[in-house]
């Protein structure tokens, strides 16, 4: 065989490897097979600015959050797993606010399951959680009590190098990642950008970019309205089908109320947020 007609082989081998459909989902996972991940938010240059009198108070917002899971099918039944159990082995958010007077004030506190493991159970209509060990708090079970879903960010049909898919609302609530979110909605866009090298295998580089809103509420109910303008890569192992890594940035807005019950002003915070992470196999 000539040089040339090896080289044309070559090239029309790399085509349709280039332009081959590929499964991002993967099969299911079976019981035992426990995924690791660990994720850190970070926003170092924010702004709050408190509607005080007789005119507002800006001031600078550091703030960092960090959590470990693992999550494990336990029970499968014939077409889906139908138990899984989720153990929170870290999940702390911490933040300094630097306000103009020089004072400095400091929040530190552990996420509502931090250290916990929870047990789903699929009940044939939805997904039942519960919690081992001692019972679940009040608050606890408020959030126990909410719709749950396994990770499904993927669809599940083969797609080539350039096609993408709009994130489902159930896709939007995995991306906040935040137990406490409530109403997320948005829209999301991501594509199959290209396969490379990796770890002596194959990923899948995919790329996000949108806007995700949500709310939450703090002790005295008062909610707060979020947004995020993301933007943002996932490098998808195709044979162990784990993030390698992912990462999601951009400009966060939230409006809502803090101070004391009886003085509660309005508050907008706003600065850009990095996240990032990466999941192993267990």
């Amino acid at each position: 065989m000539g040089r040339v007609e090896f080289a044309c082989i070559c090239a029309v081998l790399a085509l349709a490897a280039c332009t081959a459909k590929v499964d991002l989902a993967g099969p299911r996972r079976l019981p035992g097979v426990v995924v690791h991940t660990e994720s850190t938010s970070i926003m170092t240059d924010g702004k709050v600015t408190l509607a005080s009198l007789p005119l507002p108070t800006t001031a600078s917002l550091t703030m960092v959050d960090v959590a470990v899971t693992e999550l494990a099918v336990t029970k499968s039944g014939l077409r889906a797993p139908e138990q899984y159990r989720l153990t929170t082995l870290a999940d702390r958010s911490q933040g300094s606010m630097h306000l103009p007077s020089g004072e400095t004030r400091s929040q530190d506190h552990a996420g509502p399951f931090a250290g916990r493991t929870q047990r789903t159970d699929w009940s044939g209509t939805g997904w039942q959680r519960s919690l081992e060990g001692a019972p679940p708090s009040r608050d606890q079970q408020k959030l126990l009590n909410r719709p749950w879903n396994p990770p499904d960010l993927y669809p599940h049909e083969p797609l080539r190098p350039g096609e993408g898919w709009t994130l489902t609302p159930a896709q939007l609530r995995e991306l906040v990642a935040d137990e406490e979110a409530e109403a997320v909605t948005g829209n999301v866009r991501a594509t199959f950008e290209r396969g490379v090298r990796c770890n002596g295998g194959e990923c899948a580089v995919i790329s996000l970019a949108g806007t995700l809103r949500w709310q939450t509420r703090d002790d005295t109910g008062d909610v707060a309205r979020l947004t995020w303008q993301v933007r943002g890569h996932r490098l998808r192992n195709l044979t162990t089908f784990v993030e390698e890594r992912f990462e999601l940035h951009g400009m966060l807005r939230s409006d809502g109320r803090s101070g004391p019950a009886s003085a509660r002003i309005g508050t907008v915070i706003e600065g850009v947020v990095a996240e990032s992470g990466r999941q192993v196999l267990r």
